[in-house]
């Protein structure tokens, strides 16, 4: 029993550092970029290409990890790269062609660890694979002490109190990931390389674009929603009451998220969270005060901690066998980033035009696609 509860606990630490660790560079960059001159159209593209950049190391780590059948070595390659790439963007003093590649790099490589270590967790046995929501509510509480604490001493000191403070958690992050055991070798020796043709299969393939849509929606919500909120005169408190609540509903799901997937089963679960959803983009369209806005937080109880939890879940399910990490990884780098890219730059055009309260409607009513798709889907999750 504590063997099994060894490696369980590692990767609860290890998610607690790492989004410590990362919470202040990313959470930072905007302000940084904006203190150097930077513009909002500079620092958009910035995010976009450093998106885009973590998308194809995905697709070329996801591939080599499934062939070597290791995570270890490239999770830890890529940490020290996004630690390096700190350093230079944050030791800058202006604005320059050296801050902006840093920039990207730290953007992709935040996006690589982060893909990598879901992959690791998941394929290091069924318990952790079962308790996946606990191991990433850690995470989510990293992030929340990371921009609710440590910013303290980048209020106190200046960007520049950034660099001892990832210093420390990025050393103490790397001796937990050279602790941790890596990944299980295939249990048949493979003489063939595995082929993309039967990783998207019609399962995998119709996941993919449930999970694109629902993601799309997940990831503009909290900009649209911000920008609803301003536009009714909220103060930057109650944008940032907003969050905190947030996150603090989050967290009892995370860890409850994986009991219930095995309770009733990841198709009915994601069904509910999908609608819950949707339920609050139309509650947030319709809301006409801030204190009405707030109250609809407790909303995300039954949204991105289910989804998160079922799309991992499902996801590695339906991945060929000798394909799980590429399947992980090709997925969260199709579903989760490439929505990310397109979804802000598409919002922001339609609210242009049919208004914030009515880009709120839409993102409610596009949930309906991915509902379809999971109600005439026949495959092996389809009774789950």
């Amino acid at each position: 029993m504590n063997q099994d509860r060894r490696p369980f606990l590692s990767f609860l630490i290890v998610f607690l550092l790492f989004f410590l660790f990362s919470s202040l560079p990313s959470g930072m960059m905007t302000p940084f970029l904006t203190s150097l001159g930077y513009t909002g159209a500079q620092i958009g593209t910035l995010f976009s290409l450093g998106a885009i950049s973590g998308i194809l190391f995905q697709f070329i780590l996801g591939r080599l990890c499934d062939r070597y059948r290791r995570i270890k070595p490239f999770a830890i390659v890529s940490l020290g790269f996004g630690l390096f790439s700190i350093v230079l963007f944050y030791s800058s003093s202006t604005a320059s062609l050296l801050v902006y590649l840093s920039g990207i790099a730290m953007s992709a490589s935040s996006r690589l660890v982060s893909s990598l270590l879901d992959s690791w967790a998941l394929e290091s046995g069924e318990s952790i694979r079962r308790n996946y929501g606990a191991i990433r509510a850690f995470g989510a509480l990293g992030f929340s002490i990371g921009l609710g604490v440590l910013v303290v001493f980048v209020e106190k000191n200046g960007f520049i109190a950034i660099l001892p403070i990832c210093f420390v958690l990025g050393s103490a992050l790397t001796v937990m990931l050279v602790m941790l055991p890596d990944v299980k070798g295939h249990t048949e020796e493979i003489h063939e390389k595995p082929n993309l043709a039967t990783l998207f299969s019609r399962d995998y393939t119709i996941w993919l674009v449930v999970f694109f849509f629902v993601f799309f929606v997940v990831g503009v919500e909290d900009m649209t929603i911000t920008l609803k909120m301003l536009s009714l005169g909220a103060k930057p408190g109650q944008v940032a009451l907003y969050y905190s609540m947030q996150a603090a509903f989050e967290l009892p799901l995370f860890f409850l998220g994986g009991r219930l997937v095995r309770r009733f089963g990841a198709k009915p679960v994601l069904i509910l969270s999908i609608i819950a959803l949707a339920v609050k983009m139309f509650y947030f369209a319709a809301s006409p005060t801030i204190p009405l806005m707030l109250a609809g937080t407790i909303l995300q109880l039954f949204t991105f901690p289910l989804i998160m939890v079922c799309s991992k879940q499902i996801i590695y399910a339906v991945s060929e066998d000798r394909q799980k990490i590429t399947g992980q990884m090709w997925g969260g780098a199709i579903y989760g980033n490439l929505s990310g890219i397109l979804a802000p730059a598409i919002i922001g055009q339609l609210s242009r035009y049919i208004t914030i309260t009515g880009s709120l409607v839409f993102l409610g009513g596009m949930l309906g696609i991915p509902l379809l798709l999971i109600l005439l889907q026949k495959g092996r999750l389809a009774s789950s």
